[in-house]
């Protein structure tokens, strides 16, 4: 009854009146206006993207071109447009040119800034755009990277140092895409192959994908691990952190791979594969996690709490 009159009183609101209607003529106008105002924004931010990719690759050609572009973006955005004197950046380029002027640096500044080139080109993608190809480039590009990296020697600060694209950002006025959410840094697979690869397979259910993404990124990130401990200082920190990569995190992507392979319906397999890191790697540190986690799959009604004294009965 209650609900009855309630449902009256709510029909019987007036509907909201309009005073002044919107005629098809003034719209027409108004829409005319806001396509001029909307196509000539789009045409500049692209006219400001092209240049910026323009004057990248001209000047990732070489080492020297590309620290000297580092050094001008750093002029213009830190000295210039903050009003400071000229001689103030001479004075900072001096005081810093010995950190900067090495083969190393130099080098990773080229791949930085096409790295860089990459992330503009994302920019211009929406929602409906395809990009398949584009994602098997940026791939390509990761993979290339990760096999050159014994040519820095450990001094990865040209490509880590997120200074350049600060610097080009602020000088070309350009905003990233977050819809597609391109990594800041050629060196983080994680987040693309996980945003752009992995995620996408468990969507669509397909385990070709699912597996061959996550060998990828594992074998890559195997890649790095190796190529940074070439270089380092003693022995035994490179055979320290290479045992805690090999017995600890690669396991730990291991299990998530398996996880997810249940997620996407494949229950047998997720099981086997689980079962089979649980009897590989004992003494990892999410052992028991691991543990509880395909006991609950197996045994819906498992409960850590009772797991002892089903014990002791059996």
């Amino acid at each position: 009854m209650y609900g009855r009159a309630q449902d009256d009183t709510q029909e019987s609101k007036p509907e909201r009146q309009v005073f002044e209607e919107l005629t098809e003529e003034k719209k027409e106008a108004l829409l005319g206006n806001l396509y001029n105002i909307y196509n000539a924004k789009i045409a500049a931010r692209e006219a400001k993207l092209a240049q910026a990719i323009s004057v990248l690759q001209a000047n990732s050609s070489s080492g020297a071109s590309a620290l000297s572009f580092f050094y001008d973006c750093y002029e213009k955005v830190k000295y210039l447009d903050q009003g400071k004197d000229r001689s103030d950046f001479s004075d900072w380029k001096e005081k810093n040119h010995d950190k900067y002027n090495t083969t190393e640096f130099k080098t990773g500044l080229q791949w930085n800034m096409r790295w860089l080139i990459l992330e503009l080109r994302s920019t211009g993608f929406t929602e409906d755009s395809d990009t398949s190809a584009f994602k098997s480039e940026v791939e390509a590009f990761m993979k290339n990277y990760v096999s050159n990296l014994k040519v820095f020697k450990g001094d990865y600060k040209g490509v880590t140092d997120g200074t350049l694209r600060s610097l080009v950002w602020d000088l070309y006025d350009i905003r990233s895409n977050k819809n597609f959410n391109f990594p800041k840094r050629i060196t983080d697979y994680s987040s693309w192959y996980k945003t752009h690869r992995i995620q996408p397979a468990i969507e669509e259910q397909n385990l070709n994908n699912l597996e061959k993404y996550w060998d990828e990124y594992m074998a890559m990130a195997q890649l790095s691990m190796r190529a940074e401990l070439d270089v380092a200082d003693t022995k035994d920190l490179e055979e320290t952190k290479l045992k805690q990569f090999l017995n600890e995190t690669k396991p730990n992507w291991l299990m998530q791979k398996a996880m997810q392979t249940y997620t996407l319906g494949y229950h047998e397999k997720s099981v086997r594969d689980s079962f089979a890191i649980l009897q590989q790697y004992p003494e990892h540190p999410d052992y028991e996690k691991w543990l509880e986690r395909l006991l609950k799959i197996l045994d819906p009604a498992f409960s850590p709490k009772i797991e002892e004294q089903r014990g002791r009965r059996n």
